[in-house]
């Protein structure tokens, strides 16, 4: 975070690093230090660690010395140089990757891939997907992710590294999330799903975390915004009871999950008219389901 002591960051003596860089201020280096500590995860990284990863990365924007957080681009080089750093595989660029590099990636570092485990869990898949859906490139995440490899340490570290590799930073540390597995986070990352879309959605409607994913996947296939999606749901839901909410999810999550099954777009749409008729001053979400 910016130091609120420092009035004026880019008044601070910069700090030196390699010439194709240029300089860094301190705050800009504090940032980008703090970042690499939160990727590692726990894994130590020393002061000259530190200092080559500030060196690789280009002069932080004023946006970012503001809110103290990278970019996502900045945020996945510093992932692919700390994690080559922990492993000694040469890093990828995790912004133009595939989801099917990036697990080959995190296999080598065995973060991820081939190795032995109980008959119930389920890792990265590397066939048998279609290639045009690229959250499908991973194995199907459980119901709720409870009794899967993914909700062990193990698996929910894994699907965290891929979090943070895509720039999700705020899903990382989503146990909820990371239970579901990697097919979870690229769901989300496929629509460019926001913190406050995925908070809206679970205080305002109710929804699980897996319903958020089922979200991200209809908006996706059906070409609507996620987050509008996400405020078209809370704006219903903060006018409605708990018992409400809990109505609403019932009734649309099942159809988003397979709108083309006529029975459950009829639910839908007969649960939208009784709601329209209890609550006539407010406006379901007909047209983004439609």
């Amino acid at each position: 975070m910016v130091d609120p002591s420092d009035s004026n960051p880019s008044s601070r003596e910069p700090l030196m690093h390699s010439e194709n860089v240029g300089t860094h201020t301190a705050d800009e280096t504090r940032i980008i230090r703090e970042a690499a500590r939160q990727v590692a995860s726990g894994k130590p990284l020393d002061e000259q660690e530190l200092d080559n990863i500030v060196a690789k990365i280009p002069r932080l924007s004023a946006n970012e010395v503001r809110s103290g957080q990278l970019t996502s681009a900045n945020l996945a080089t510093v992932a692919g140089i700390v994690q080559s750093t922990a492993s000694g595989v040469k890093p990828i660029n995790f912004s133009a990757a595939t989801p099917a590099q990036i697990q080959a990636y995190l296999a080598l570092q065995k973060l991820s891939g081939h190795g032995q485990h109980g008959s119930n869990g389920q890792r990265m898949g590397t066939g048998g997907a279609s290639e045009g859906d690229s959250s499908a490139r991973f194995d199907k995440m459980g119901s709720d992710g409870s009794g899967s490899y993914w909700s062990t340490r193990a698996g929910m570290e894994e699907t965290r590294s891929l979090a943070i590799a895509m720039g999700l930073l705020w899903a990382a540390d989503n146990q909820a999330l990371l239970r579901l597995g990697p097919g979870a986070i690229q769901a989300l990352a496929d629509v460019h799903l926001r913190q406050e879309s995925y908070e809206h959605l679970t205080k305002d409607v109710e929804f699980k975390a897996k319903d958020v994913v089922t979200l991200a996947k209809f908006a996706k296939e059906k070409k609507v915004d996620a987050n509008e999606l996400s405020s078209a749901f809370s704006d219903v839901g903060k006018g409605l009871s708990r018992g409400e909410k809990v109505d609403l999810r019932n009734n649309t999550v099942p159809y988003m999950a397979h709108p083309d099954d006529p029975t459950a777009q009829q639910k839908a749409n007969e649960h939208f008219d009784n709601l329209q008729k209890k609550h006539p001053n407010e406006k379901p979400p007909h047209r983004k389901l439609a």
